[in-house]
């Protein structure tokens, strides 16, 4: 296994908590499932489409518009949106930040390993990121809406190795809490940790750099 080089994490349910918690409670008012909610509104997780959300975090959509597209997905399930759930998924304060990760963050940084975020957001979203994270702790910002791809496409991956400056993947190990995204990441080359709980996430990280030289 060759040397490790640098640490890639995603943003939504690895730095801050998921925002994808708060279908949960939305969800309730509509009597369907969270999961489904979240299908209606952010699309497929398995693979890139023309959802209206994808298409706001390849660049292409401004996020102001997506509500309005949603209905005919609600159609499918039977549901009647009610208008505001992207204002409400989107307002701060209903996530945290996972400080542990950002220690795992310095942490890496301290064994001399570059950083990067690696996130599926949007545009307009930037400014939330640099209120929540100090984003001077990575090297690279890799945001799908300015590289025009989004996870799990394999295009994004290989953008933000090549703005690591690694040509081989195997030397980037990449945190993530969607497991199409880690499957993605795992063809690409990368090594992987599926975040599922960020105490074990973080330990495992640990482990890895542990073995850095």
């Amino acid at each position: 296994m060759p040397p490790l080089s640098a640490v890639i994490f995603d943003f939504g349910g690895v730095l801050i908590t998921p925002i994808t918690r708060t279908f949960s409670k939305m969800a309730e008012s509509f009597g369907i499932d969270g999961s489904v909610l979240r299908e209606i509104v952010m699309g497929p997780l398995e693979a890139t489409s023309d959802h209206p959300w994808h298409l706001a975090e390849r660049g292409l959509l401004p996020v102001a518009d997506i509500q309005a597209q949603l209905q005919p997905y609600a159609d499918e399930h039977g549901v009647s949106l009610a208008g505001d759930e992207m204002e409400r998924l989107l307002e701060e304060g209903h996530w945290s930040v996972n400080e542990q990760m950002i220690e795992m963050v310095r942490r890496s940084r301290s064994r001399g390993l570059a950083t990067a975020m690696l996130t599926n957001t949007f545009t307009e979203f930037r400014p939330t990121l640099e209120r929540t994270i100090d984003l001077t702790l990575f090297d690279v910002v890799a945001e799908s809406s300015r590289l025009g791809a989004r996870k799990p496409d394999a295009e994004i991956y290989r953008s933000t190795l090549d703005e690591l400056g690694l040509a081989d993947a195997g030397r980037a190990v990449f945190l993530d809490d969607f497991a199409p995204n880690v499957a993605s990441g795992e063809q690409v080359g990368l090594r992987t940790i599926h975040v599922t709980d960020i105490d074990d996430a973080a330990a495992q990280l640990a482990e890895i750099l542990e073995e850095a030289p």
